[in-house]
This record gives C-alpha cells, structure tokens and sequence, in this order.
C-alpha cells in the first residue's frame, strides 16, 4: 500500500514537473512570437523642394501629415528613381509613372524609414504605392512592417491624399 502512494506521489510530481516545464517553453515560444499593430490612418501631402538633409537624385520629394495611426506625424518621401510607361513603353501609356523611393514617418517616438515602390497614372490622377520597413530610430528601433497606400491626387495637382494601411510589428 505504502509502495502504491509513494509510486502515485512520485507520477504526480512528473506530471506536474512536465506540465509546469511544457508552460514555461511554450510560454517562452509565444512570448518571441512577433506582435504586429495594424496600421489604417489618412495621408496627405504636398509636392515641394527637397530638403537638403533629404535629397533626390531626380528632384521629386513631398511632405505631409499621417493622422490617426502615429500622434502628429509628419511624412517625407523622396523619389529615387522613375520610369515613364511603367518601363513597359510598348504596352503602358506615357503617363503611368512608375517610381522607387524612401518615405519617412517621424512623431515624438521616432521615425520610421520605409524603401517605397509605386504606380501612379497621373492622366486620371490615381496611384498605389508599397512601402516595406528599412529602419527605424527611438521607439521605433527594430520594428518590421508593411504599409500598403492608395489614394488620389489633389485637384490642382500640387499633392496627393491617400489611405495608408498595414501592419507594423516588432
């Protein structure tokens, strides 16, 4: 009798060993796991000069204000490169721009710098960018994200309103 309880604490003991170790390495297993905050805010800029601490090599560069994601941030992009047709000259129309470039989102926290691809048609005032997390400053540092925009040009041409959503993780 006596060997039975000892043998039923002992398989006790393992089990609650086993459960108690399984928790901690899962635990760990899900506190590594990647957690993303999901990114929909309102863009609007405006073309202008390009700052000196923000060229571009082809003179394109905007700037504006991100609401509702980031807490009064502002915005930078820079064009570094373009291809009139999309660089697709026998199948795509002169004015479908197609660019490369950097956009960067600065708030009290930090800034995140994003590499920017994108597709304009500027004959019907339309364009759709993606913009892929190349680095980041503060409390920012580290992040990893994806932000997809869209939106439309103002009716004078001199900037650009866009719905920006994704997700930025850490």
């Amino acid at each position: 009798m006596f060997n039975a309880l000892l043998k039923g604490i002992v398989m006790r003991s393992v089990v609650i060993s086993l459960v108690v170790f399984s928790s901690a390495a899962f635990g760990a297993t899900a506190e590594a796991k990647e957690r993303c905050w999901p990114v929909n805010a309102r863009l609007q800029t405006t073309f202008g000069a390009c700052p000196a601490d923000f060229s571009s090599p082809i003179g394109l560069c905007s700037s504006g204000a991100l609401k509702s994601w980031f807490e009064r941030a502002t915005t930078r992009f820079r064009a570094t490169n373009a291809a009139y047709s999309a660089g697709l000259p026998d199948t795509e129309a002169a004015t479908t721009l197609s660019y490369t470039g950097d956009l960067e989102i600065s708030d009290r926290h930090g800034t995140i710098l994003l590499a920017d691809v994108g597709l304009s048609d500027m004959a019907n005032g339309i364009f759709t960018e993606l913009s892929r997390v190349k680095s980041a400053t503060g409390r920012y540092a580290g992040v990893t994200g994806k932000l997809f925009i869209t939106g439309y040009a103002s009716a004078d041409g001199s900037g650009f309103t866009g719905e920006v959503s994704g997700k930025i993780c850490r």
